[in-house]
């Protein structure tokens, strides 16, 4: 309701981004369900006001905000095993950026690419090494980083799978990162989420038998 009368009397923009960050609090401290709301009508609108203005052209900031709820969303959804969904909202992700080529190739727009593919190849990693501790616990094997390098984690067929489209998203969002490090150097943000693609590469690597 606070939200509502926030964009009835005032910037709809506004509105938008604070209900985007309602969606990222509620992610974090479990109200799934919430936060999916809270994501999805943060996104519809900010596609209305996106669309709504044809004299806008490339509306830097709208997009910005846009695409991290998408990415949000997309980590909330890998985090449930919802894949698919996923998925869908990084296509809608590349469809954007398509229609915004200046935006796409700007530093914000790659960023916002490669973070987005970081959340759901991520959201592989982090579901298999959870199924693999707990096959780890069932079968009392030993810590996962402490096994033989020869040792091979079971991994049903469909999340094989799942794994190698990850690793995938994994290279791709690798190489706008490495890139983008180059140009700015001093930009501590592209280091830190390319280590963080590094060590899940090596996770999901490891568990489909591929380091």
């Amino acid at each position: 309701a606070a939200l509502d009368v926030l964009r009835a009397g005032g910037n709809a923009l506004d509105a938008a981004i604070a209900r985007r960050r309602v969606g990222e609090i509620e992610h974090k401290i479990g109200k799934y369900d919430q936060a999916s709301t809270s994501l999805k009508k943060a996104i519809a609108d900010f596609t209305a006001i996106r669309t709504s203005d044809p004299s806008l052209g490339e509306p830097q900031k709208i997009l910005t905000e846009e695409l991290l709820a998408r990415e949000e969303l997309i980590s909330l959804h890998a985090r449930r095993d919802q894949f698919p969904k996923a998925q869908e909202e990084l296509d809608a992700i590349r469809s954007i950026l398509s229609a915004y080529p200046d935006f796409a190739q700007s530093p914000q727009g790659r960023f916002a690419l490669a973070s987005a593919l970081t959340s759901l190849s991520s959201g592989g990693a982090r579901l298999a090494l959870e199924r693999s501790f707990n096959d780890r616990r069932r079968r009392n094997l030993p810590p996962f980083f402490n096994r033989p390098a020869d040792f091979t984690v079971e991994v049903a067929p469909p999340m094989a799978l799942r794994i190698l489209k990850d690793l995938n998203h994994n290279s791709e969002a690798i190489g706008l990162l490495e890139d983008l490090a180059k140009q700015e150097p001093n930009q501590t943000q592209y280091r830190l989420e390319l280590a963080r693609n590094h060590r899940d590469r090596m996770r999901m690597s490891r568990l489909v038998g591929n380091q």
